[in-house]
C-alpha cells in the first residue's frame, strides 16, 4: 500500500458513500437515504447502517458515509479533516470505540466551526470486553475523554439514537441567547416543557405584554392567564396558532421557542378539535423561522404511520420527545456560544520555564514526593514557606525561621496519603510542641507501615484561610500529557471530581 500510495478503509467496514457525487460501495443492499448534510463515520458498520435507515425515516438527508471498522490505515482523524472541508458537510457525526490520536483528534476539532457529535462506545468493563472482540478496540479513560471533548467543542451524546434529534437541532438556525419561549394548545405539555427546559437552565422569555394582549384576542373562554410557558388550550383558531408562533419568534426578548401538540387519530368530521389539531400550518412555521433567523423546536405526537408521512413531506424537523427536542436545543446552543467564545477569546501563551527548572524536572523519575516544592515554586507558584527537618533538634531550631502556628508532615516515599499514618499535625505554636510532634508522626508512620523509610518531617507555615486543590499530571497513551486537578486532601478519592 505505502509503495503504490493507495489507502486503505477498514477492514471490516460495510461502505463508503458520498451522496453528492452517487458513489456506494457496500455489500449490503441499501435504500438511497435522502441528500443533505450529515456526514457519518463509523467504527461499527452495524450501527452505521442502522442509523442510515433512521436517517430517511426522519428525513435527515445524508452527505457522506463512511465504515472505518479496525482503522489498519485510514482513522477518524483522517475523515473528519475531510469532511471538516466538505462543501456538502453541516454536521459531523462519530460513533467511534477507540481513539488511539485523541489528543490529535481534539486539536483539530477545536478549529471546525461545524458541529461534532460523537457517541464513544466501550468505557465500561463489559463494553471493552464486546470491543475487543467486534473491532479490536483500546477502552479510553472516560473522565479525560469527557474532559478533552468538551474543551474541543465535541458533542457527546450516550445514546445511539440522540445522533437524530441533535442533528434536527443544528438544521434550525442558531439559538443565539438562553431565553426560551415554551407554547402547546395542551396544558399537560407545557408543564412537562416547564420542568426540561428549567432542568436544562433555559430562561424562560418575556415577549412583552403586547404579545400577551394580541394572543388574548384569540381567546374563547378567557379563562387561561397567559405567561411563559404559554398553554394555548382556549385557542379553537388555527391560523390564531400560525399568529401566536410568528409573534413569539419576532418578540425581541426570545432567543427560541419550543412548541409541542398533536395530530391524533379521529373518525371524520368538521368540528372544531379537527380544525385545531389537524391544520397543516406547516407553510407559515417555515415562514417565521426564516424571517426571524431563530430556532423553533416542533414536537409533535401522532401514529407512527402519519408521522413518517408528514416528516417525509416537511422541510423542517420534527421532534419525537419534548426531552429529545430540549437537550438537543441545549446542545446547540451550547455549541454557538463556544464557537463565540474560541473567535474572541485570544488563546493561551505556552508557560515559558527557566532552564534550571527543566533541568531538575530532567532529573526526576519513579515516585516524586517532596521535590516538587522546589519544581512549582520555579515555574511561578507561591508555596508556603517550609524546611526538611530530619532530627527533632533540627526541627526545633528551624521552627524558628519561620512565623508560627506550624504545619508537620512527615516524609516517607512509603506514605503517599500522610494523614492516613498520622504524618500530619496542625497549628504548632511553639518549639516545644514541634520537637514533641517530630518524634509523634515518626511513631505514627512505624505503627501503621514498619517497613516504611522514615526521612524527617517538613515543616511549614499555615496556610491562609482558602481551598484544599490537588493538582496533578500524567500521560495518557492516547491524550498524552495530561494535568489533573480536583477537591484536593484526604478528599481526593472521595469525591473523584
Amino acid at each position: 500500500m505505502e509503495r503504490y500510495g493507495v489507502r486503505l478503509v477498514g477492514p471490516n467496514g460495510v461502505t463508503v458513500a458520498n451522496t453528492a457525487n452517487g458513489m456506494c460501495l457496500p455489500f449490503v443492499p441499501l435504500y438511497p437515504p435522502p441528500k443533505g448534510g450529515f456526514s457519518l463515520i463509523s467504527q461499527s458498520g452495524g450501527a452505521g447502517l442502522m442509523l442510515w435507515n433512521f436517517l430517511s425515516e426522519e428525513n435527515i438527508g445524508l452527505a457522506k458515509f463512511a465504515s472505518i471498522g479496525n482503522k489498519l490505515d485510514l482513522d477518524e482523524l483522517d475523515f473528519l479533516r475531510y469532511f471538516a472541508s466538505d462543501p456538502e458537510t453541516k454536521v459531523i457525526g462519530m460513533y467511534l470505540e477507540s481513539m488511539a490520536r485523541g489528543r490529535e483528534l481534539c486539536e483539530l476539532a477545536e478549529t471546525i466551526d461545524k458541529p461534532i457529535i460523537l457517541l464513544k462506545a466501550n468505557h465500561t468493563t463489559a463494553g471493552r470486553r464486546a470491543a475487543q472482540s467486534h473491532t479490536a478496540a483500546l477502552s479510553n479513560d472516560d473522565a479525560l475523554l469527557d474532559s478533552a471533548i468538551e474543551r474541543a467543542g465535541i458533542i457527546r451524546i450516550r445514546n445511539f439514537k440522540d445522533f437524530l434529534p441533535v442533528t434536527k437541532a443544528f438544521l434550525l438556525p442558531p439559538m443565539r441567547g438562553n431565553r426560551i419561549m415554551v407554547m402547546s394548545p395542551a396544558g399537560g405539555f407545557a408543564v412537562i416543557m416547564a420542568d426540561l427546559c428549567e432542568e436544562m437552565g433555559f430562561q424562560f422569555a418575556d415577549p412583552g405584554e403586547e404579545f400577551y394582549r394580541e394572543v388574548a384576542q384569540y381567546t374563547n373562554a378567557g379563562v387561561i392567564r397567559f405567561s411563559n410557558p404559554l398553554d394555548l388550550g382556549d385557542v379553537y383558531q388555527p391560523q390564531a396558532y400560525a399568529h401566536v408562533l410568528f409573534r413569539a419568534m419576532h418578540a425581541e426578548g426570545v432567543d427560541a421557542v419550543v412548541y409541542v401538540s398533536q395530530w391524533p387519530a379521529m373518525p371524520p368530521g368538521d368540528d372544531v378539535f379537527h380544525r385545531m389539531f389537524r391544520t397543516d400550518i406547516s407553510k407559515e412555521v417555515i415562514g417565521s423561522i426564516m424571517s426571524s433567523g431563530k430556532p423553533l423546536g416542533i414536537c409533535l405526537f401522532g401514529q407512527a404511520e402519519t408521522m413518517a408521512k408528514i416528516k417525509r413531506n416537511l422541510s423542517v424537523p420534527i421532534f419525537n420527545t419534548p426531552e429529545e427536542m430540549v437537550r438537543a436545543l441545549r446542545a446547540q446552543s451550547d455549541f454557538h456560544a463556544k464557537l463565540e467564545r474560541r473567535r474572541t477569546v485570544p488563546a493561551g501563551q505556552p508557560l515559558a520555564l527557566p532552564a534550571s527548572t527543566c533541568d531538575a524536572i530532567a532529573t526526576l523519575s519513579g515516585m516524586i514526593g517532596e521535590e516538587t516544592l522546589g519544581i512549582i515554586a520555579g515555574c511561578g507558584l507561591r508555596v508556603a514557606r517550609s524546611w526538611l527537618a530530619s532530627t527533632p533538634e533540627q526541627a526545633r531550631l528551624l521552627a524558628e525561621e519561620l512565623d508560627y502556628p506550624l504545619v508537620l508532615k512527615v516524609v516517607s516515599p512509603e506514605a503517599v496519603h500522610k494523614s492516613d499514618v498520622g504524618g500530619v499535625l496542625l497549628g504548632l505554636r511553639d518549639g516545644a510542641e514541634v520537637e514533641a510532634g517530630f518524634l509523634s508522626v515518626r511513631r505514627n508512620l512505624l505503627a501503621a507501615l514498619p517497613q516504611a523509610r522514615f526521612e524527617g518531617v517538613r515543616l511549614a507555615e499555615m496556610a491562609e484561610e482558602g481551598y484544599d486543590l490537588f493538582v496533578g499530571g500524567r500521560r495518557d497513551p492516547s491524550f498524552g500529557p495530561v494535568l489533573t486537578f480536583g477537591y484536593g486532601g484526604i478528599y481526593v478519592e472521595v469525591f473523584r471530581d
